[in-house]
C-alpha cells in the first residue's frame, strides 16, 4: 500500500510542477481572458528548462529544493508585483478575450470538466492495469529513459540539454554529455528527488499527469480558440481521450515518453497562434504576450521532441495561409495579389522544411526508414475507420464523427483550414505507412518515418473535426427526437444529453468481451487496456521481471557503488535506473560492434571476459574498466532475447560464457537463473 501512496504523491508533485508555476505567472495578466490553466504547462516547462540550463552552468549540481525555489522565484515576484500594481490603482486595463467570449465561470467549468474526465480515463486505462507503480516497460528505449532520469536525479543536474547516462561511473558509452531533448526527463528527475521515489515510479506518475491533465487541457485550449459553442466544448472532453493512436498507444510503443509529452502540448501551442492572429481587437500588449507564450511553446517542444515543432507547422500552415489571404483581401488588395502573398507564405514554409531536412543535426532523424506495413487501399479504409496505428482496431464512431466534421468544416470558410490540415497529415501518414516512395523521407522524416508517430499527428488533426462532427450529430438527433432546444422542455429533452453521453461512452470505452461459443469482441479500449497491461507486465520470465529486480535489489548491499560487468540484454541494462547498480553496459539501442568509439577495453571484455584467469590482455581490460563484479540475470540463457532486435549473441560471448566453474570468478549469490560473481583480481 505504501508504494501506491508514494505513487499518488508523485502524481500530485508532477501535476504541481507542470501547472502551478505557469498558472501563477499567467494569473498576473488580468488584461486578457483565455484558459490560463490550460496554457500553464507551456510556461511551467519553459521555466523548468531555463532554470535547469542556468543552474547546470553555474553550479552543475543543485539541491532539488533550491532548484524549485529558483523556479518559483520569477512567477512569485511577477504575481506579487502585479497584485500591488492593480490594488494600488496605478492603471486600469480593460479585459480582452482571445478564447471566444466565454466568461471566467464557463472557462473554469470546462477546465474542471476536462481534468475530471481525463483523470477518470487515465485511471481506468492505465492505473487499473498497472501491477505496481514500480513496474515499467522493458522495451528498448526505456532502458535509456530509466537510466537518464536516475542519472539526473543522482547528480542533481537538471539540464535538459547536456546529458549522460554515465555521470556517476565510467562505462561503455560514457564519453561525455551530448544533446538530447530531455525536458520530460528533467520533470521526472525532480519528482524522484522531491519524494525520494524510484525512476520507474516517477515515469509512471509524470506520464499519468501528461495524459490525464496536460493533454485534455491542451485540447480544450485548442477548441476554445476556434469555437465558443458549449456543446462542442463539452463533447471535446470525451473525444480527446477516445482515440487509440494517441495518447494511449504511445504509453507502450517505444516507449516514446518524450514524444508523448511533446504531442500533449501541440494543441495548446496551436491555440496560442490562433488566438494571436484571429482577434483584431487585441491590444498590442496582449498580442505581444501571446506571441511570447507561443515562442515558449516552440522552445518546450524543441526540448521535449523537436518533431513537435514540425507537427505544429503542419497543423497551422493551412490556417496561416487562409488567414493571410483574408487579411490581404480586407486591405483591399486584388485577389491575384492576395493569392500571390498566401502562396509566398507556403513557399517560405516549404523552403524552411527543406533547410531543416538538410541540417546536420537532423540527419540522424530523417535518415531513419520504417518499412510500410499496409497496402494503399487498406490504408484508405483505415483512414475512414480512424485506425491509424499499425495495430489499431477500428473506431467506427470516431470515424463517423470525423467524416461529418470534414463535411461541416468544408461548408464553412472559417473552418475549412482544419480539413486541409487533416488531409496533409493523412498524406504524411500514407507516405510512410503504405509506400516506399522516394518522397517518404521528405514528408515523414521528421517523425523518423515512424507510423506510430505520424498516426498521432493524424489523431491530433482529426480531433477538432470529430468534435464538430459529434456536435452536428448531437444537434441533429436532438431535433429529430425532441424537436430541438426551442421546443417545450420535457423529460426527453432534459435527459437527451445524458443519453447521448452514455451511448458514446458505452461505444467508445466498453471493455472487450466474449460471446460464448461464438467469438471474442475486441473493443477499442479493451485492446488499449490489454496492450498496456502486457507492456507493463513484469511476470514474464522470458524478459526482465519482478524476481530479477528483487535479486538485483538484494545484491546492491554487496556491490555498493562498485562497477559491475553485465550482459545488458538479459535485462541488466535497466538496473542502474531501477536499482542504482552501477552496471557497465546500459544500452540496448545498437550493437557495440558498430561503434567505432568503443574503448578497446570494452571490446576485449565483451569477447573474452571468460578467459580472465589465463589471458593478460583481459585482466588489463578489467582493471582499466574498474569493475569488481559480474552480474548474470540469465545464467543459463533461458530467456528469449529475440524480442530485442539489436541483440547479437556473438557480441556478448565473453560475458555470457561465464559459469559457476569458470576460473577467476567467485560465486557470491545466486537465485534461480541469476548469478553474482566477484572478479578475483588478486
Amino acid at each position: 500500500m505504501s508504494i501506491w501512496i508514494s505513487f499518488i504523491g508523485a502524481i500530485a508533485v508532477a501535476s504541481i510542477l507542470l501547472f502551478f508555476p505557469g498558472y501563477l505567472l499567467l494569473s498576473s495578466f488580468k488584461s486578457i481572458r483565455f484558459p490560463k490553466l490550460a496554457i500553464a504547462p507551456i510556461v511551467s516547462i519553459f521555466i523548468a528548462c531555463v532554470t535547469g540550463i542556468i543552474t547546470s552552468r553555474l553550479f552543475h549540481s543543485v539541491n532539488v529544493w533550491v532548484y524549485i525555489s529558483l523556479e518559483l522565484a520569477i512567477p512569485i515576484l511577477v504575481f506579487a508585483a502585479s497584485f500591488v500594481w492593480r490594488h494600488a490603482g496605478f492603471v486600469q486595463i480593460p479585459v480582452g478575450s482571445c478564447s471566444g467570449y466565454m466568461n471566467n465561470k464557463d472557462v473554469d467549468f470546462f477546465q474542471a470538466l476536462y481534468l475530471v474526465i481525463g483523470f477518470i480515463a487515465a485511471f481506468y486505462v492505465f492505473v487499473t492495469v498497472l501491477g505496481s507503480p514500480e513496474y515499467f516497460s522493458v522495451s528498448i528505449d526505456n532502458s535509456y529513459h530509466l537510466n537518464e532520469i536516475h542519472a539526473l536525479a543522482t547528480t542533481g543536474c537538471y539540464s535538459p540539454t547536456g546529458i549522460s547516462v554515465y555521470p556517476t561511473a565510467p562505462g561503455y558509452g560514457s564519453s561525455g554529455a551530448g544533446f538530447y531533448p530531455a525536458a520530460w526527463h528533467v520533470i521526472c528527475a525532480l519528482v524522484c528527488n522531491v519524494l525520494s521515489v524510484s525512476a520507474a515510479v516517477a515515469i509512471n506518475a509524470v506520464t499519468f499527469s501528461f495524459v490525464a491533465f496536460v493533454f485534455p487541457m491542451s485540447c480544450f485550449a485548442l477548441l476554445s480558440a476556434v469555437t465558443e459553442k458549449k456543446t462542442c466544448l463539452a463533447l471535446g472532453a470525451l473525444i480527446c481521450i477516445s482515440a487509440y493512436a494517441f495518447p494511449w498507444r504511445l504509453l507502450t510503443f517505444g516507449v516514446l515518453y518524450s514524444n508523448l509529452a511533446a504531442f500533449c502540448l501541440v494543441c495548446s501551442v496551436c491555440s496560442l497562434f490562433l488566438s494571436l492572429t484571429k482577434d483584431e481587437g487585441l491590444s498590442i500588449q496582449n498580442r505581444l504576450l501571446l506571441a511570447v507564450l507561443f515562442l515558449f511553446g516552440l522552445f518546450d517542444l524543441f526540448l521535449l521532441q523537436p518533431n513537435g515543432i514540425f507537427s505544429v507547422g503542419v497543423l497551422l500552415l493551412p490556417y496561416a495561409v487562409a488567414r493571410l489571404y483574408s487579411l490581404c483581401i480586407a486591405k483591399n488588395l486584388s485577389s491575384f495579389k492576395s493569392f500571390a502573398t498566401a502562396f509566398g507564405l507556403s513557399a517560405c514554409f516549404a523552403a524552411a522544411w527543406i533547410v531543416a531536412y538538410n541540417l546536420p543535426m537532423m540527419h540522424g532523424i530523417v535518415s531513419v526508414s520504417w518499412n510500410h506495413y499496409v497496402s494503399a487501399s487498406q490504408m484508405l479504409v483505415n483512414f475512414l475507420c480512424q485506425s491509424y496505428s499499425p495495430d489499431a482496431p477500428s473506431n467506427l464512431l470516431l470515424g463517423i464523427f470525423a467524416i461529418v466534421g470534414v463535411i461541416y468544416s468544408l461548408e464553412r470558410g472559417e473552418l475549412r483550414w482544419m480539413s486541409i490540415s487533416y488531409i496533409l497529415t493523412l498524406i504524411i501518414h500514407f507516405s510512410t505507412g503504405a509506400t516506399e516512395a522516394a518522397f517518404k523521407q521528405w514528408l515523414a522524416g521528421f517523425w523518423y518515418t515512424d507510423p506510430y508517430r505520424t498516426a498521432t499527428l493524424c489523431t491530433l488533426a482529426a480531433f477538432p473535426l470529430a468534435v464538430f462532427g459529434a456536435s452536428v450529430l448531437f444537434d441533429g438527433l436532438r431535433k429529430s427526437l425532441c424537436g430541438g432546444k426551442r421546443q417545450p422542455v420535457g423529460p426527453l429533452n432534459r435527459l437527451y444529453p445524458a443519453f447521448f453521453v452514455v451511448l458514446f461512452v458505452a461505444a467508445a470505452f466498453y471493455p472487450s468481451f466474449q460471446i460464448p461459443g461464438l467469438f471474442n469482441v475486441e473493443t477499442v479500449f479493451g485492446k488499449t487496456r490489454n496492450v498496456i497491461k502486457q507492456s507493463y507486465d513484469m511476470s514474464n520470465f522470458e524478459e526482465l521481471n519482478a524476481k530479477d529486480l528483487e535479486f538485483a535489489s538484494s545484491i546492491k548491499e554487496i556491490v555498493g557503488d562498485s562497477i559491475v560487468l553485465n550482459s545488458p540484454y538479459d535485462g541488466s541494462a535497466f538496473l542502474y535506473g531501477s536499482t542504482d547498480i552501477q552496471v557497465y553496459y546500459r544500452s540496448l539501442n545498437c550493437s557495440p560492434e558498430k561503434d567505432s568509439n568503443e574503448p578497446a577495453a570494452s571490446r576485449v571484455i565483451r569477447h573474452g571476459l571468460y578467459r580472465f584467469e589465463e589471458d593478460m590482455e583481459t585482466r588489463e581490460a578489467v582493471k582499466t574498466s574498474g569493475a569488481r563484479y559480474v552480474l548474470l540475470l540469465d545464467y543459463d540463457n533461458c530467456k528469449s532475447r529475440k524480442h530485442v532486435f539489436t541483440y547479437n549473441p556473438d557480441d556478448w560471448k565473453g560475458i555470457e560464457s561465464i559459469s559457476d566453474k569458470t576460473r577467476g570468478f567467485t560465486l557470491l549469490k545466486k537465485s534461480g537463473h541469476s548469478r553474482l560473481y566477484r572478479i578475483d583480481l588478486e
